[in-house]
């Protein structure tokens, strides 16, 4: 497999442009005058720098969920415990990986209609989470807020609200920069081999993103039966972790629509590609799950199987599929 360190690689556009000179022609007095006097137009940030900003901010908070998940709960100023700790390497693996991979490959091929679609999704990803999120401040839900719930600082709050805020703005320019383009609902008529793969994956996404987000009793009863949280802390903060890893799952779903419907086979075949990617991580993580499931959940073998085995056929079939397609594109 192509190394993944190959997703942080960007093309650098020629920031240099020549243009031909025309003949000096001489201009009205008046018409100088005015010209003095007009502003120039406000600069907009391109579709391919907010995508790349997406695409950092995506890779920061998998590496800090996934991987260094108690020095992130530490910059939130927020105590943990093992299961939360995991729920969040959930959110970052299953989430924020995703939003990483999937916008770094778009800025690469720099296909302006997937651009712009793509920033059109993140529109719609981010705007969803800020809202979500804003709902549970301490400005709008007050004493049950979320961050009053966990005892963190309503300030970090307010931060994530920030966050989504930003990458919503940036990603609304960068849309109106590339031309403003729309989503319109899919069509499975002559769907590519590698579209199919990567419409694999959205059926993946919305499922597990409408479970987590609207029915996470139901989804947290499959993977953890019989569970029982430690504190009304820990409840609180996987209830949340679960539904935030939900909405990432389903912005997702919706980002790879676009690059669906962008049209662009290398868009396509970097779909199917960094989708792969996914899959091997889960994997591996899955080789953890029992250790983890045992210690940080309170599972026992027995209860941790039917989820083990639904996960190993589902990323390992997927994986392979991809695996299969991406050779025969080579």
């Amino acid at each position: 497999l192509t190394p993944l360190s190959e997703f942080l690689y960007f093309r650098i556009d020629n920031m240099v442009s020549t243009r031909a000179k025309s003949p000096a022609k001489k201009t009205p007095a008046k018409s100088k005058k005015a010209a003095s006097k007009a502003k120039p137009a406000p600069s907009m940030v391109s579709a391919q720098t907010a995508i790349k900003v997406v695409s950092w901010y995506g890779m920061v908070f998998f590496i800090g969920l996934a991987i260094f998940t108690d020095k992130m709960a530490e910059s939130y100023q927020v105590g943990t415990t093992g299961k939360s700790q995991s729920f969040m390497k959930f959110a970052g693996l299953n989430g924020m990986m995703a939003v990483w991979l999937t916008n770094a490959f778009v800025a690469r091929v720099a296909h302006k209609k997937t651009m712009s679609l793509t920033c059109f999704a993140n529109m719609i990803a981010f705007g969803m989470i800020g809202v979500w999120q804003f709902a549970h401040s301490p400005i709008i839900a007050g004493d049950i807020s979320f961050s009053s719930k966990i005892g963190m600082p309503a300030m970090m709050e307010y931060a994530n609200v920030a966050q989504q805020v930003t990458l919503f703005v940036l990603s609304f320019m960068g849309w109106k920069e590339s031309g403003s383009s729309t989503m319109s609902l899919p069509s499975f008529k002559k769907v590519s081999e590698l579209n199919k793969v990567n419409y694999a994956t959205i059926g993946v996404c919305l499922f597990f993103g409408i479970m987590t987000t609207c029915f996470s009793p139901t989804i947290l009863e499959m993977y953890l039966p019989g569970n029982v949280w430690a504190n009304d802390a820990e409840q609180a903060m996987c209830a949340e972790l679960m539904k935030f890893m939900g909405m990432l799952l389903l912005g997702n779903a919706i980002r790879m629509e676009a690059v669906i419907q962008g049209g662009d086979e290398d868009c396509a075949y970097s779909g199917v590609r960094a989708n792969s990617y996914y899959y091997a991580f889960a994997l591996g993580m899955s080789i953890m799950n029992d250790a983890n499931g045992i210690s940080n959940m309170g599972q026992t073998m027995e209860k941790l199987m039917f989820a083990k085995v639904i996960d190993f056929v589902r990323n390992g079939g997927i994986f392979v599929w991809s695996y299969q397609t991406l050779i025969k594109y080579e």
